[in-house]
């Protein structure tokens, strides 16, 4: 996430709706509102970070090698290089941004400052 030029607000609301429709619920149905928003806030963020280091592992190219070989497995007619499987990808990946781990990051944030209110 060096910089935020690829960010799109219409791909990161659905994620960051994602993130908070299960927290909100469980708050509705809760005793203690902020205590059980703050901490299901807490274990959703975790669960979007993890997914968002993978992801980052993704975008810096340390599959590639792996689908690189599982595409030849599974297309065994596809007479695909290396060098054009990796131009193809890098072209695909250079406009992505990690919004897993943007809004796993932000979750965390959020769910410390609910933490701080309880």
């Amino acid at each position: 996430m060096k910089s935020f030029k690829n960010f799109n607000i219409k791909n990161f609301i659905p994620s960051m709706v994602f993130l908070l429709v299960y927290p909100f619920g469980k708050a509705v149905i809760s005793e203690h509102k902020a205590l059980v928003f703050s901490d299901s806030l807490f274990i959703i963020s975790l669960i979007f970070i993890i997914f968002g280091v993978i992801h980052n592992l993704y975008l810096k190219g340390n599959f590639d090698n792996t689908m690189f070989v599982l595409r030849r497995f599974i297309n065994s007619g596809v007479n695909e290089t290396y060098e054009q499987f990796s131009k193809e990808n890098s072209k695909r990946k250079k406009d992505s941004f990690n919004y897993p781990l943007f809004t796993g990051i932000l979750g965390f944030i959020l769910s410390g400052l609910f933490a701080l209110l309880v």
